[in-house]
């Protein structure tokens, strides 16, 4: 008893389909969620990238040798960008991407213990039962976790998009009010953290409560009647420095 190839796609097929559209997707990836991965310059996470991409459309055609479908060619296809969004939002939106993750890998154990618990008949292929069941097994958890992160990027994507924020502040915005508490003496012990030597050490969501507390203590002191909202967004290339070409996390 040998594995059976369900294969609807040759070798050659599948790899072409998954360099074109890794090469039409990329344009879309880039121009939404792309961002420079933390601590690296543009043109060393745009390398990662590709590095994925690359790797990804080689492993894929190794693993899905017997499954090489239409289905399976868009996994390698979003794989790459979803491990990409992982690592680059992980600070970002971390309640994004560990849901993402967790999800993904508890549907994948589901599954797996579902398959590989089934009772085998025929006692015979005993052996080639269980090969067969653990290769299935890891091409359905492969299409599980692409299916996640695909959702994961498109609520991303979508935020992008329509120019919402990524993330808010933990802080309440404040609208102007007579005897507010929002002044420089009341909020000293944010307003240091400003401070280079400490603002450098503060995460994105640090950085954003201390932004929402400057936010709420100008529009105390303008008298502004409305709350400002202060949030993360995707800058373009060039915006805030030419010379790092990157997109930042940035307070607006």
């Amino acid at each position: 008893m040998t594995m059976k190839d369900r294969s609807t796609l040759g070798n050659i097929e599948f790899v072409a389909g998954v360099v074109f559209y890794d090469l039409i997707s990329v344009i879309w990836f880039k121009s939404i969620l792309f961002r420079c991965l933390p601590g690296m310059t543009y043109y060393n996470s745009k390398f990662i990238l590709w590095g994925l991409l690359v790797c990804t459309a080689i492993l894929s055609t190794i693993l899905f040798r017997y499954k090489k479908t239409e289905w399976t060619k868009a996994v390698a296809v979003v794989i790459p960008y979803g491990v990409y969004t992982v690592i680059a939002y992980y600070t970002t939106v971390p309640l994004i991407v560990i849901s993402t993750l967790v999800v993904g890998t508890l549907l994948s154990f589901i599954y797996i213990a579902i398959n590989l618990t089934r009772k085998i008949k025929n006692k015979r292929y005993a052996k080639q039962i269980i090969k067969n069941r653990i290769y299935r097994c890891l091409c359905v958890s492969n299409c599980i976790i692409g299916i996640v992160l695909l959702i994961m990027m498109l609520s991303l994507g979508i935020r992008g998009i329509f120019g919402t924020t990524l993330q808010n502040a933990s802080v309440k915005p404040k609208a102007y009010e007579i005897n507010s508490s929002q002044t420089i003496t009341e909020n000293i012990d944010t307003i240091v953290s400003l401070k280079p030597n400490f603002w450098d050490k503060l995460d994105v969501t640090e950085k954003l409560n201390v932004m929402q507390t400057v936010a709420n203590i100008e529009v105390s002191y303008l008298g502004i009647p409305h709350e400002i909202n202060v949030g993360t967004a995707n800058l373009r290339e060039n915006t805030a420095q030419s010379q790092i070409m990157c997109k930042h996390d940035t307070a607006v």
